[in-house]
């Protein structure tokens, strides 16, 4: 039917990225309860090079929820990257990473989609300046 593909369609066109997403997570067809808050936490440790332990990277964040209705939530994400080394110019950038994701259930427990709007900030070593 229309519906089916339309669906189908959107859900494809969501999961779609040109950019890999910093922090990423999988989830339940489930929304927050109308009402409910969702408060989460993130601090990470990444190596860039499997061979060389100092070249870490430390990264934190956190991500907030609320259930606007029994079938839509609205999440706030935000993310930060530490100073790494670019891996065209060897400049040191940090990266701050904000999302705004509204998720719909479809099928009640089975089927939801989420739309998330993202956001990066970039600063490079040496810029007062932030690049978006």
């Amino acid at each position: 039917s229309k519906t089916l593909s339309l669906l189908i369609l959107l859900f494809a066109a969501s999961s779609c990225s040109l950019i890999a997403p910093i922090n990423s997570h999988y989830e339940s067809a489930n929304t927050i309860k109308k009402g409910q808050l969702e408060i989460g936490a993130v601090l990470k440790k990444d190596y860039f090079d499997k061979d060389n332990y100092d070249e870490a990277n430390y990264n934190f964040g956190g991500s907030f929820g609320y259930g606007l209705g029994e079938t839509v939530d609205l999440k706030f994400k935000y993310h930060r990257l530490n100073e790494f080394e670019s891996m065209t110019e060897g400049d040191l950038i940090r990266v701050n990473f904000y999302s705004v994701s509204p998720k719909f259930m479809i099928i009640k427990d089975r089927m939801a989609i989420k739309l998330p709007f993202n956001f990066y900030q970039f600063h490079e070593e040496g810029q007062n300046e932030l690049v978006t």
